[in-house]
């Protein structure tokens, strides 16, 4: 039984569960226009220090440099809007 004690509270922190409000991504998101969408929301971690990983569609024509600085701009502001985000990994896809 020990083994399943020890396994439970680790099998919550590497679940693909979310822990953070969608409608709180979605605000954060829509402060950057060039952002025309965002999908496959995935955080690891507990309630106190979350790992973010997310998709954004940008227009396909969007220069990578500028590609480059959104997703930075919306780490910031996803980091500093949700305290409990540690870091945010983001995935750039053209808009179809």
């Amino acid at each position: 039984m020990s083994g399943k004690r020890n396994f439970c509270p680790s099998a919550a922190i590497l679940s693909d569960r979310v822990l953070i409000d969608i409608k709180k991504i979605k605000e954060i998101t829509n402060q950057i226009k060039k952002i025309k969408s965002f999908h496959q929301i995935r955080t690891r971690g507990d309630e106190n220090c979350i790992f973010l990983d997310m998709h954004i569609a940008l227009a396909p024509k969007t220069p990578l440099a500028e590609a480059y600085n959104i997703s930075h701009q919306l780490k910031g502001k996803t980091m500093s809007g949700i305290p409990q985000v540690k870091d945010v990994v983001i995935h750039i896809e053209p808009q179809i």
